[in-house]
């Protein structure tokens, strides 16, 4: 009976090892003999004997490796978690006595752009600022995270409208480190040489911009108008090389430039981007009294206006701006509510539902001045049908401009404006 039990013992051992065991342990460790179903694993220093022997020595020797892996699998977890732990951090607040004194220099905390930022942003835009101010090569940065890097760009690309000579950058990351190298599309050597050609064009231009913010901004944004064209295949059309070497651009070139001049009056300006309808478009924020306004030189100088300048572009609210421009910008934009700069409220020519005696007066004025053209601008479509129906009438008309014959007007509804010609 004790042979019977050590045969079934020895049956049912088989059966486990040849349907259950071996077929996932085989590969590359049992090999198959003959046509018994009998298993030899070829193991160093074991003798071939008994299979029986032979699997509980392989799962003694298995359990033991497996031990193994598991201990070296649990310390390089380890190691992975210490490295982690002892990795370097950075402050991102911390600034070196020469870059606090360079970043004074150039009043960096009074970019709008870079003040909406956070710390570890503001890190990468002031490392990478100063690479492209003095045309470095590259720059290391004690930190690696590419969305901020590519939102710091965008953001030095909004707030310094001059930087002609760089069209884009490339990236590479170390164990704690980014390296910024700026892709440049010019040498040093012609950079410079640029840089001299339009310093004199652009002395002449900042010549002419004096008195207040609202005065500066006008005077820009009347120059830009008159003295530069638009041409979608002027080159460096999209710096501001264009503008005072060419007298041709389009839109990012008007948005750079007027960024540019007016950085360097003193008066605060922003690039913006997004969409003019279906196509990619850039303008301006412009700063006038601290208060925002939206500004699109673009329009001015594309209008349809045969006379003079079209100044609803020049400052306006984000209402007004917002029926034709769509922002992409993930930064967080100036509120633009104000009236106050706006060019027909500055230039007395804005006109409540209170003040129709005021614009009949105005009429009448630039009628005497022989005005070819008569440009106001009603608070409301209410206002504007009143001045239809009551002011803008034959008879009216005669009465406030003596010797007049004919009468005609254009009015725009989006705009509640009115353009009045009197002959």
């Amino acid at each position: 009976m004790p042979g019977m039990q050590k045969k079934k013992l020895e049956y049912f051992q088989m059966r486990i090892l040849r349907n259950r065991v071996l077929p996932v342990l085989q590969a590359g460790v049992c090999e198959r003999r003959g046509y018994n179903g009998r298993y030899n694993c070829d193991m160093p220093g074991l003798r071939k004997t008994d299979h029986v022997l032979q699997f509980r020595l392989f799962l003694k020797g298995f359990n033991s490796m497996r031990k193994k892996i598991m201990l070296l699998v649990l310390l390089a977890f380890s190691c992975i978690l210490t490295a982690c732990s002892f990795e370097k951090e950075v402050d991102y607040t911390e600034i070196t006595d020469e870059e606090k004194t360079y970043f004074t220099s150039i009043n960096l905390d009074e970019k709008y752009v870079y003040s909406t930022l956070t710390d570890q942003e503001k890190y990468y835009y002031r490392k990478m600022l100063k690479c492209l101010m003095n045309y470095e090569d590259s720059v290391t940065i004690n930190s690696i995270d590419y969305n901020v890097m590519e939102r710091a760009y965008k953001a030095i690309r909004r707030d310094y409208g001059g930087i002609f000579w760089m069209d884009g950058y490339e990236y590479a990351t170390t164990k704690n480190n980014t390296v910024f190298t700026p892709s440049y599309s010019m040498s040093k050597e012609k950079k410079e040489w640029y840089a001299q050609q339009i310093s004199d064009d652009v002395e002449k231009v900042t010549a002419q911009l004096s008195g207040n913010d609202y005065d500066k901004v006008k005077a820009l944004y009347e120059y830009l108008v008159k003295n530069v064209q638009y041409n979608e295949s002027v080159e460096n059309g999209q710096n501001i090389l264009s503008v005072f070497l060419d007298n041709e651009t389009v839109c990012n070139g008007y948005a750079s430039a007027t960024q540019y001049v007016l950085n360097l009056v003193n008066v605060e300006s922003i690039i913006m981007t997004g969409y003019s309808g279906n196509e990619k478009h850039a303008w301006n924020y412009v700063r006038i009294d601290n208060k925002w306004y939206q500004m699109d030189v673009t329009y001015g100088a594309t209008s349809d206006r045969v006379e003079g300048v079209d100044y609803l572009y020049m400052t306006m609210t984000d209402d007004i701006c917002n029926m034709n421009h769509l922002s992409d910008d993930v930064y967080i934009p100036p509120v633009c509510d104000s009236l106050e700069a706006n060019y027909f409220v500055r230039e007395g020519m804005y006109f409540k539902s209170t003040q129709f005696g005021e614009l009949s007066d105005y009429i009448s004025e630039k009628w005497r001045e022989q005005s070819p053209e008569i440009i106001f601008v009603t608070d409301c479509d209410i206002t504007s049908d009143y001045v239809k129906e009551n002011i803008l009438t034959d008879d009216n008309i005669v009465k406030l401009c003596t010797g007049v014959h004919t009468m005609r007007y254009e009015f725009s509804e989006a705009y509640n404006l009115f353009a009045l010609y009197l002959e």
